[in-house]
């Protein structure tokens, strides 16, 4: 259970530095000021809202898996 939460925690990490944003995420790589997910995949259609919406569940995985483990661990 703690090692899903830990994997939840990283995929979370991940999909936010993915996304692209006004200087943040890794967008200091690409050099034009363009998001993580320009440097790694190039500009597509949708990618931006796919990484949204990505990053919302896994929040909620997250959110669930914390509240499941705190009630097991008292």
């Amino acid at each position: 259970m703690i090692a899903a939460q830990i994997v939840v925690g990283l995929a979370v990490v991940i999909t936010i530095l993915l996304q692209s944003g006004r200087g943040a995420g890794f967008s200091g790589f690409t050099g034009s000021g363009a998001g993580g997910a320009e440097f790694f995949f190039g500009r597509q259609k949708g990618l931006d809202e796919a990484l949204g919406r990505l990053t919302g569940i896994l929040a909620v995985v997250f959110v669930a898996l914390t509240y499941v483990l705190a009630r097991l661990w008292t």
